[in-house]
């Protein structure tokens, strides 16, 4: 990927859906989480990644950094795809 792809990649998000939830209307956390079709509360990362924390160093700058943050939890991710 560009440098851009990979830019437009870590500014997918415009909150911070993956570690604080979904709010069921945008930055209106005190109204309550969405759920998904099977009724699932949508409050973060099911995965509990930091994705959000690796994102924020990428955005930065700090490359080696955002990648062992992942690696933290997820020491096999270059074998689990782009996303």
């Amino acid at each position: 990927m560009s440098l851009l792809q990979v830019q437009n990649e870590i500014n997918y998000c415009n909150g911070d859906f993956c570690s604080k939830g979904f709010p069921v209307k945008k930055a209106r956390y005190d109204l309550g989480f969405k759920t998904d079709p099977l009724g699932n509360t949508l409050t973060g990362c099911p995965l509990e990644e930091k994705i959000s924390e690796m994102q924020l160093l990428k955005r930065d700058g700090n490359t080696i950094a955002a990648l062992a943050m992942v690696m933290l939890d997820n020491p096999m991710c270059p074998v689990t795809g782009h996303r």
